[in-house]
């Protein structure tokens, strides 16, 4: 996607959209992709357009994924590498202190052992690196040594935060406008910025060919607008989180599904009046390019014509009950079903899945 977005994209570089991964597995434009290695990322489930990603994962000659639980996108891969959870694994973290002005470096070691034949993220990847010939680069696969060289230059050990199991602390006073400081050569460092300045002005988007300065763009939803999809489409969704839940995780855990057991949809009470939906009405969710099935919750404070559903269902829960969710069928609700890899921001190659233009439509049994 450089060719087309050269800034990328978040103005980064080594990041790309998913969907162009997928163009290109199945395209083998501008070079073939033609194995994947992938570690708990459930794609399917958090990646649109979703039909287009389970195409292009099938097409993979070879597709390794390393999970806890066999997801959707585990489920297409040719191995499954099973995985320690955080609770069996040791990783050295940091947690910064309420005022800001130190952090603490921590050995978080396992609470029990690597249960069965799971291993560590780390140590697939330092055992697979030590079979591809790469030992060297991966400190003879010793993950210790690996954390040795990262903290390094802090003059700490992964052996003395295993004897300082409270953490040993970091300074970091803070030290305000540095910008306008002078350094050892006598000139002053400026801002993060190409001018060193504050910026409205953009040189980085001039010299990509955008327009330097901020200027309205009408939204997908206008541009919807303006053709006869209009009144197919007169509602706008959006997303948002649950704090149960974290992405495609945790909906098998009764003590969290039963506080959240189905998937739904936030109506503004009068729109749903309108639309002859109630509280707890199963109701097809639809747009342009797909549909999914969702529960209506009708929620005080949500704009007229807005209405907002969740990423990442898929799980069901046995001890409730509960159900789980076709990611491909819009007797499913899985959101990525809902979007298209065409209707993108032209710079940084987002889809606009915080304002997409959908209808909503009572379904009379929940199948």
């Amino acid at each position: 996607g450089y060719n087309e977005r050269p800034l990328g994209t978040s103005g980064t570089v080594l990041e790309t959209q998913g969907y162009e991964v997928y163009k290109t597995i199945l395209t083998g434009k501008p070079y073939p992709i033609k194995a994947l290695l992938g570690f708990g990322g459930n794609l399917i489930t958090s990646s649109a357009p979703t039909l287009m990603t389970r195409e292009a994962l099938t097409k993979l000659d070879f597709h390794a994924h390393c999970e806890m639980f066999l997801s959707p996108t585990a489920k297409l891969a040719d191995i499954v590498l099973p995985v320690a959870s955080s609770w069996e694994s040791w990783h050295v973290g940091t947690n910064i202190a309420a005022s800001g002005e130190r952090a603490y470096i921590q050995l978080r070691p396992a609470v029990v052992p690597p249960q069965h034949e799971s291993w560590p993220d780390m140590k697939i990847v330092f055992e697979l690196a030590k079979r591809l010939g790469l030992s060297d680069k991966f400190w003879d696969g010793d993950v210790e040594s690996g954390f040795n060289h990262w903290l390094a230059p802090l003059g700490i050990t992964v052996e003395q935060l295993r004897k300082s199991p409270s953490g040993i602390p970091v300074d970091l006073s803070m030290e305000y406008q540095k910008y306008s400081k002078k350094d050892s050569a006598g000139n002053f460092p400026g801002l993060p910025t190409p001018s060193k300045r504050v910026e409205i002005y953009s040189q980085v988007f001039k010299d990509h060919g955008y327009d330097p300065l901020p200027t309205w763009k009408e939204p997908i939803t206008s541009q919807f607008a303006q053709t006869n999809l209009a009144e197919k489409y007169p509602l706008i969704v959006t997303g948002g989180k649950v704090i149960q839940f974290c992405h495609s995780q945790h909906r098998a855990l009764p003590s969290l599904r039963k506080a959240v057991p189905h998937p739904f949809v936030e109506i503004n009470p009068p729109k749903a009046r309108e639309l002859g939906c109630k509280d707890g009405d199963w109701v097809l969710l639809e747009t342009p390019h797909g549909s999914i099935t969702l529960q209506a919750k009708l929620t005080e404070g949500i704009p007229y014509n807005v209405v907002c559903i969740q990423n990442g269902w898929w799980q069901g829960c046995p001890e409730l009950n509960l159900p789980g969710y076709d990611p491909y069928s819009s007797e499913g609700a899985n959101m990525n079903l809902l979007y298209s890899s065409e209707e993108i921001d032209p710079i940084s190659g987002c889809l606009p899945i915080k304002g997409y233009p959908c209808n909503i439509r009572k379904k009379e049994v929940k199948v």
